[in-house]
């Protein structure tokens, strides 16, 4: 069984979106053409290249005391109850 991953960095995220990828058997370059994305931008993902948006978001998670966690979709259940939403 694949464990989830706390991910507080984007070197974490990356890491865990090239584990998956190869996981899945696919390239840089076919997850690209798979997602219309050019195979750079894969790649600096897969780096963990520091995004504002990104590092901005893990600080705003960390404020509210929640975190930022990989899981196969396999082990997801999802709440079909979307109550408690505050706008």
């Amino acid at each position: 069984m694949i464990p989830s991953k706390a991910v507080d960095s984007a070197e974490r995220l990356g890491s865990a979106i090239r584990d998956a990828r190869k996981r899945v058997g696919l390239t840089q370059s076919e997850l690209a053409d798979l997602l219309d994305l050019d195979r750079e931008y894969v790649a600096r993902v897969e780096r963990g290249v520091h995004t504002q948006y990104f590092d901005r978001l893990v600080e705003l998670l960390d404020a509210v005391g929640l975190a930022l966690v990989t899981t196969p979709k396999s082990l997801l259940v999802y709440n079909e109850d979307p109550g408690g939403r505050d706008s």
